[in-house]
């Protein structure tokens, strides 16, 4: 059973595993939501509370404190200054904007673990970029990875159609986006694909090659959707060069939205295993947006690309993808 990671397991890895600095940085991030205090001449809001709030907080001795908080800052983790609060000179703390863009973007067990080295010495943004079209932006604390949303992937969105006699895929828990009129909701665990699609497809399917192509890393998700965009509708952006620009939260859904290809169900309700074609999947759906989400629910309101909206309704653009003869990308 696959899970997301938790926003404390995100803290640890950002930590370094050092789990009293992972503890203390989640508290600080937790905390971050509720801070009032401002420093003349600086930006944005602190948290300023004393020591012995944190020592309670994370659960840490005095000297841990000291270290932890000595790290969290050198390792760019957080942000502090000394400044004046309830007539106190207490320290002031917030959380960086990497750990934020690290806490959006770590949407996944293999996008924390792809992402952590770059976050451990400063900004996901400096890290090799697939493209100079491909920006983090952060303003607010992530909420992809809560602590409480560590379960099972299941899926409400279901293939309008027929992708293989009854394709359907797995996504994940979306509220608002509904299964179309007339379709079995499927409930199949997440959990590998199965490679050979032999023997889940009717006379005539597909198959996949010998050579079937990895999996793709998360950069390279984020050049071919970058590009794509920038191809395809940057005409329409002449005062925004970089139309194909990602947040760090779009950056999170691109990795869900790798990680739900894995599971790929049949009417057989054998598991199918397209990750290998993301990037084939990723620059279809780009570039024939228009197309397949016609019709769609809440579709009128997002006429250009967005990783949201396309992992919220991942099935569709498979299953127009498939009935295009599951064209390569350029």
């Amino acid at each position: 059973m696959n899970t997301h990671p938790s926003r404390l397991a995100l803290c640890i890895i950002l930590a370094r595993s050092n789990h009293a600095m992972g503890v203390l940085l989640h508290s600080i991030v937790y905390w971050a939501k509720y801070g009032k205090a401002v420093i003349p001449k600086a930006t944005g809001t602190w948290v300023a509370n004393e020591r012995s709030f944190w020592m309670q907080e994370a659960r840490l001795s005095s000297d841990q404190y000291d270290r932890c908080i000595r790290s969290l800052h050198k390792w760019q983790l957080i942000e502090k200054r000394q400044w004046w609060f309830g007539g106190k000179n207490i320290l002031h703390v917030r959380p960086s904007t990497a750990t934020l863009d690290y806490l959006q973007s770590a949407s996944t067990w293999e996008a924390a673990n792809e992402l952590a080295p770059a976050t451990m010495h400063g900004s996901i943004s400096k890290m090799a970029e697939p493209g100079s079209a491909v920006l983090l932006k952060s303003n607010e604390v992530g909420n992809s990875a809560e602590p409480e949303t560590v379960k099972p992937l299941n899926s409400k969105s279901v293939i309008h159609g027929s992708v293989i006699d009854g394709l359907k895929a797995l996504t994940g828990e979306h509220p608002a986006t509904p299964a179309f009129a007339g379709e079995e909701k499927s409930k199949a665990s997440y959990g590998k694909g199965n490679n050979s699609m032999a023997a889940a497809q009717p006379a005539g399917a597909m198959e996949l090659p010998e050579d079937y192509p990895m999996k793709p890393t998360i950069a390279e998700m984020r050049e071919v959707w970058s590009k794509a965009v920038d191809k395809y509708y940057g005409d329409l952006f002449n005062d925004q060069p970089c139309c194909g620009s990602l947040s760090a939260k779009d950056i999170g859904q691109l990795a869900l939205f790798l990680e739900s290809l894995s599971s790929i169900l049949t009417s057989q309700e054998s598991q199918l295993d397209f990750t290998g074609s993301a990037l084939d999947v990723l620059h279809y759906a780009v570039r024939c947006w228009g197309e397949w989400t016609a019709g769609l629910w809440m579709a009128h309101k997002q006429k250009f690309p967005s990783p949201s909206f396309l992992y919220e309704n991942l099935g569709p653009a498979i299953y127009a993808w498939d009935q295009d003869g599951r064209p390569p990308r350029p």
